[in-house]
């Protein structure tokens, strides 16, 4: 999901981003490029599960490697 998503952004400003545009209509866009039907509200909210998910894989990973565990 998140490497589709950098992939549209890069191919909407036909530039190397990583950021989501400011505008709400490309943000709706957007949000129908990545789910089809999606709204902007569902779009932000997989943003943020999917993001939140990665962080937790991330935080587990570097704390087994402090404790010895990993």
């Amino acid at each position: 999901f998140l490497r589709r998503l950098e992939h549209f952004l890069q191919i909407l400003d036909d530039r190397q981003t990583h950021l989501l545009p400011g505008a709400p209509e490309a943000i709706a866009a957007l949000a129908r490029r990545m789910s089809g039907d999606g709204t902007p509200e569902s779009f932000f909210d997989e943003v943020r599960d999917r993001t939140a998910r990665v962080r937790r894989y991330y935080e587990e990973l570097l704390l087994s490697e402090i404790d010895g565990t990993g």
